[in-house]
């Protein structure tokens, strides 16, 4: 078999993904060690994601804003491909924190500056492991006010559809008492597809939807409440890739 094709924007976006991640996970860790205020790591996190977006030629557009509350909240949305995280960091304010894989942080400066700046690290193989890693995180997101993103297909797409979901974000929901924000991407499959080395360059949309109240829901709703945002979901998608279609249609 022979090896994936390589183009110059990829090797490129990666390049500078290793330069801006020395330059911005170097003060963010220092930052986090010092105590310091938590918009300078906010502030770090930002630049971060835009850099490697405006290296990779990705244009990014917000729909639905005004669904996100001001205090605490999960976000729960699918999980296309690369940019899914850089997208969000970079383009919410104040960017959100994210439950990611344990090994993530054990990558040097970069696994650092995500404890720093106040992400979860989870260990899914160790489920005793993994509650006691999210209540501590929930203490933290709830004192600052942040809010969490969870992609419940637990991984990315390999052919662009929606994956089924996992129940871990809607407990979580329910058991912090903290509404849930559905939304979909769409764009960051096409952008760089799962075991291509092709980055292509092209617009994200992210579509936010409105928020689901768990004060009064039980852990016997999780399973409704994860079908019902499934459906909102996939919904939002077909909306999102049916735009998709007409611009290319037309040739934008």
């Amino acid at each position: 078999m022979s090896a994936p094709r390589v183009n110059g924007r990829f090797v490129l976006v990666g390049a500078l993904t290793a330069v801006i991640t020395l330059l911005m996970g170097t003060p963010a860790l220092i930052c986090g060690v010092l105590g310091m205020p938590r918009r300078w790591l906010h502030t770090f996190s930002r630049i971060w994601a835009r850099t490697i977006l405006n290296g990779a030629g990705i244009q990014v557009e917000l729909r639905g804003l005004e669904h996100l509350p001001n205090s605490s909240a999960v976000l729960v949305g699918n999980h296309q491909g690369m940019f899914d995280i850089l997208v969000l960091l970079g383009h919410l304010d104040p960017p959100p924190v994210f439950v990611a894989k344990h090994t993530l942080f054990w990558i040097p400066l970069f696994g650092q500056a995500m404890r720093a700046i106040g992400h979860i690290p989870v260990n899914r193989s160790n489920p005793e492991k993994a509650i006691a890693s999210i209540q501590r995180g929930t203490q933290k997101l709830q004192k600052h006010g942040d809010q969490v993103v969870f992609f419940p297909e637990g991984t990315r797409t390999r052919n662009g559809q929606l994956l089924p979901f996992k129940k871990g974000g809607f407990v979580f929901a329910i058991e912090s008492q903290l509404p849930l924000v559905p939304f979909a991407i769409e764009g960051s499959f096409r952008a760089l597809p799962p075991g291509q080395r092709c980055l292509h360059s092209g617009v994200i949309r992210v579509q936010f939807l409105a928020p689901v109240d768990t004060t009064n829901m039980t852990l016997n709703d999780r399973d409704q409440l994860m079908q019902d945002t499934q459906h909102q979901i996939a919904s939002a998608l077909e909306s999102l890739n049916s735009a998709e279609a007409d611009y290319q249609r037309l040739g934008r």
